[in-house]
C-alpha cells in the first residue's frame, strides 16, 4: 500500500494499544470507576501535569529549531543525520518515561504516607538507573554511528562522512536526558511541581532554544549540535542541586 499503508498501520497500531489498555476496565481486577467531577481540583491537576506535558512537547519544539538552524548552516545530509537522531531520541525518551512511570506511584504513595525512607530508596534507584541507561546509549552511539546510519537509510558518502560527528556530538545529551525526565517526574510525584516545571521549560525551550541560536554565531556551525547536550547538562545540574536540597525526601 506504499506510504498510505504506513500511515494506516501507524493509526491502527494506536487503536490496538488503546483497546488493550481499555480491556483492563472490563476485568474483575479493575477498581477504577466513573464518579462526579470535582472541578475545584482542576487547577491542581493542571499544575501537577504541566511538567510532563512540556517534556512531551520538547522533542517537537527542539526539532523545529534545530531543523531551521541546520538548513541555515548545513546541507540536506545533515538534516538526514538529525532525522536519525530524532528517532533515537524518541526511543530514549520513551524508555526514560518507563523508568519514571515505574517509580512515580512508589514515590507519591510513600510520600503521602510519610515513608520517606522508601522515597529516598526509590529515588536512589531511579537516579542510578537513569544515568546507567543514558551512559549505555551514548556509548553505543559513540562506538557504532555508521551501522546505525545504515540501519535507518541508504546513506550517501557525504552523509557517512559528516553523520558520525553529528551523532556523537548530539548523543552526549542522552547521558543526562533520562535523569532529567526522572527528576522532573520525581518532583511531580512529591507535589513540588514548580521545580519540575522550571526544569522542563528550561530543557525544552528556554536554554536549548537560546543556545541553538547562539552557539553557531559564537563558535561556528559545528557547535550547533552541542547546544542540546549543554542544555541538558545545565538542567541536570539544577535538578541534582534541587534533589540534594530536598532533604526531607
Amino acid at each position: 500500500m506504499g506510504i498510505r499503508g504506513a500511515g494506516i498501520s501507524t493509526t491502527v497500531g494506536l487503536y490496538i494499544s488503546l483497546l488493550i489498555m481499555l480491556s483492563h476496565f472490563a476485568g474483575r481486577k479493575n477498581t477504577l470507576h466513573l464518579t462526579r467531577v470535582r472541578w475545584s481540583k482542576l487547577p491542581e491537576l493542571i499544575r501537577t501535569g504541566f511538567p510532563l506535558a512540556v517534556n512531551d512537547l520538547a522533542l517537537g519544539v527542539i526539532a523545529i529549531i534545530i531543523n531551521r538552524q541546520i538548513r541555515r548552516y548545513y546541507s540536506t545530509d545533515a538534516l538526514a543525520a538529525f532525522g536519525i537522531l530524532g528517532q533515537i531520541a524518541i526511543t530514549v525518551q520513551s524508555v526514560s518515561y518507563g523508568i519514571s512511570q515505574a517509580a512515580q506511584p512508589i514515590l507519591s504513595g510513600n510520600c503521602g504516607t510519610g515513608s520517606y525512607d522508601r522515597v529516598t530508596a526509590c529515588k536512589r534507584y531511579g537516579i542510578w538507573t537513569s544515568f546507567a541507561f543514558g551512559i549505555a546509549v551514548t556509548a553505543v552511539l559513540f562506538l557504532i554511528p555508521k551501522p546505525l546510519i545504515h540501519l535507518f537509510t541508504n546513506p550517501s558518502e557525504h552523509l557517512l562522512d559528516i553523520g558520525p560527528g553529528i551523532i556523537r556530538a548530539y548523543s552526549l545529551s542522552f547521558i543526562f536526558l533520562p535523569f532529567n525526565i526522572f527528576a522532573a517526574c520525581f518532583f511531580q510525584a512529591i507535589m513540588k511541581e514548580r521545580i519540575a516545571a522550571a526544569a522542563s521549560l528550561a530543557r525544552s525551550v528556554v536554554i536549548s532554544g537560546i543556545l541553538a541560536f547562539l552557539f553557531p554565531l559564537l563558535f561556528g556551525a559545528g557547535s550547533l549540535f552541542y547546544a542540546i547536550p549543554v542544555s541538558e547538562l545545565a538542567v541536570c545540574a539544577y535538578l541534582l542541586f534541587s534533589i540534594r536540597k530536598a532533604k526531607t525526601v
